[in-house]
Parts: structure tokens; C-alpha cells; sequence
């Protein structure tokens, strides 16, 4: 692991961080509770409260003295952004517990902090503005949910690249179409077709930061009808073009 960046402010610290590709760490805890972006590559990283592959503006919320184990798969290595906390910070208390969070709202904000960090302009704004939104994320994912909502998120995760019809999945799980839809959309705060267009993005930002691939190739693996319409969206959700994130994820991947 080495640090190429770093930043303080009053409460916080910003660090970049490259590890490379197959590294392995063991289990340990920090001192700080801290935000991490995922900016390129994937993370493993597992904890008493379970397991998760980060990849490109996945974002984790930490809190400290959490005991967790990491470990980078493949070669090409991985790159992190991190807020990390000062102890006295009273930011600290919003992070409550361990939680990956991997919504559209969050990625946007995500980049945009990483993009305010790259140049040096608006660190502070954007990095409250990410905090706020994932710690709301966060928040919303504690409400106690049916046993049925991981069942049915499951399936969407595995299916997210096909096309989709809801009234099949919520005959897969035994219940009215009309009852999973509002149900659903109560306990994850979207609508199973924004979980399942964020599942896409997330899968196209990965490919974008992580291969060479084609935007035609990459609309395809992600569930995208075609380039254009991955363009679109992509765009919608993050306020940059494919080609602009690509550029801005993979910049000091290869000159870092």
C-alpha cells in the first residue's frame, strides 16, 4: 500500500491510497472512523457482520475499532480515497456502523468528491455533501426489513443484466406484484427498476475503470440496450460521459 495524496482539514483527513493486485491484509481496526471511494480496481473486505467486493465509487462507512480483513483480487491493483476522521470529530457518531453503500446518489457524490480532491477546489462542500448522502443511505438500510427483501435482491443481483419482468420475481418469492413493489421501494427507498439500473451502473463503472472493453461491449455485460443508451443514463446519473470517467478513474491508475 502507499499513500500518493493526502490532505488535512479541521476534522478530518483525505488520503489516496494504491494497493496493488493480490495483496492480502489481515484482520486489524483503526483508531478513525472513515468514508472510503472506491476509485478503480476492487476490494474485498470482510467483518464480523459479513463480506463485500467494493469496486469503482463503491463507498464504505466505517466506524472505528471495526476488525476487518482486505485482500485485492486480481493484478491490476486498487485505488481508495478516504475521509478519515478525527476521533474528536463530532462526525464520527453519524457512522453508526459497517455498511457498504452502492446506490446511483452515492456514486454521483462519490465522484464528485473525488473529482473536488483531484483538483483542490470545493474538498470540503463535497466531501459533507458525500457524507450526508451515504450516512442517509445508511440509516435507511437499518430499518428492520422482511425476511423476503434479501431473497428478492438476490435474484436482481444476479439478473440485472437480462431483462427483467418484476411480476416473474415476485412469483419466484410468493407475493402480489403490487404488495412487493410498494414493499420493496418502502425498505430500499427506490423502485426495483432504479435498484436494478443502479445494479447496471455499477457493473458499467467497474468495466469502464477495470478493462479496454467498448462502450458497445460494456452496454451489453451490464444490461444496457446499447451504447447510446448506456451513455444516457450514465450520464444522467453521474454528470459525466463514460469517456470523461473513464479518463478521470484511470488518469493516475497509469501515471500514479
Amino acid at each position: 500500500m502507499s499513500e500518493v495524496c493526502r490532505a488535512d482539514f479541521e476534522q478530518y483527513s483525505v488520503r489516496e491510497l494504491v494497493y496493488p493486485g493480490g495483496r492480502r491484509m489481515p484482520r486489524h481496526a483503526h483508531g478513525y472512523s472513515n468514508l472510503t471511494v472506491v476509485v478503480s480496481g476492487e476490494i474485498d473486505e470482510t467483518t464480523d457482520d459479513g463480506e463485500h467486493r467494493g469496486r469503482s465509487c463503491s463507498v464504505l462507512l466505517k466506524p472505528a475499532g471495526t476488525m476487518h480483513s482486505n485482500s485485492i483480487p486480481g493484478r491490476q491493483g486498487t485505488r481508495t480515497v478516504s475521509i478519515e476522521l478525527k476521533p474528536a470529530s463530532p462526525l464520527a457518531k453519524q457512522l453508526r456502523r459497517w455498511e457498504w453503500i452502492e446506490t446511483p446518489d452515492t456514486a454521483r457524490a462519490a465522484l464528485a468528491f473525488y473529482a473536488a480532491f483531484r483538483s483542490g477546489v470545493d474538498v470540503e462542500s463535497t466531501a459533507m455533501a458525500l457524507l450526508a448522502i451515504a450516512t442517509a443511505n445508511a440509516a435507511l438500510g437499518m430499518q428492520q426489513a422482511p425476511p423476503w427483501l434479501e431473497v428478492v435482491k438476490r435474484i436482481l443481483d444476479t439478473r440485472f443484466h437480462e431483462p427483467i419482468r418484476f411480476e416473474d420475481v415476485a412469483a419466484e418469492v410468493g407475493l402480489h406484484p403490487v404488495y412487493l413493489s410498494r414493499a420493496f421501494r418502502k425498505h430500499q427507498g427506490v423502485v426495483m427498476g432504479e435498484y436494478v439500473r443502479g445494479l447496471r451502473l455499477r457493473h458499467a463503472r467497474h468495466l469502464l475503470s477495470a478493462t479496454e472493453r467498448s462502450l458497445s461491449v460494456i452496454s451489453a455485460e451490464a444490461g444496457f440496450s446499447d451504447a447510446s443508451h448506456l451513455c444516457r443514463v450514465f450520464a444522467e446519473a453521474h454528470a459525466v460521459t463514460p469517456k470523461a470517467y473513464r479518463a478521470l478513474v484511470r488518469e493516475r491508475t497509469r501515471t500514479g
